[in-house]
């Protein structure tokens, strides 16, 4: 974010934080969802990170101001090895990993994952996990509170 001179503004209005979660996971899905924000960015990055509580709820979003995707695409990304129908075009590489694990992580959570977006205007993903998440596997054996 430093190096390409960007910037974050968080609002953070959830006044309940306080996770049932699997810290090691749930980290890295937000941190692969600013890591994009950023990588995706032709410009310097400007990144909102929110949150807000709904229900039993909490809702978090990610919105940059990047490429975007286009609407046609939005029900392919989240696929395995899907790279948009640019592929390896973009200064990034990747191998299309990063947000089927995100929606993974989120589904095994008993969450989901949105996305709105329009190309050159930029994405928001929006996160919605429960407090606590009944349906635990193997998977997410490593339960730790996050707050």
């Amino acid at each position: 974010m430093e190096k390409k001179g960007g910037s974050i503004c968080c609002h953070l209005e959830a006044a309940h934080t306080h996770l049932q979660a699997d810290a090691i996971h749930l980290g890295n899905t937000l941190n692969n969802l600013l890591d994009n924000a950023i990588k995706y960015s032709e410009r310097p990055p400007v990144i909102t990170i929110g949150t807000k509580n709904y229900s039993r709820n909490l809702r978090i979003f990610i919105r940059d101001k990047g490429k975007g995707v286009n609407p046609k695409e939005h029900h392919l990304i989240f696929q395995k090895f899907y790279r948009g129908n640019s592929g390896n075009l973009y200064p990034v590489k990747g191998f299309g990993l990063g947000l089927p694990y995100v929606k993974m992580v989120v589904e095994m959570h008993g969450g989901k994952i949105d996305l709105e977006s329009q190309e050159g205007k930029g994405s928001t993903f929006l996160i919605s996990v429960p407090f606590i998440y009944k349906n635990q596997t193997a998977y997410a054996q490593r339960e730790t509170f996050v707050d």
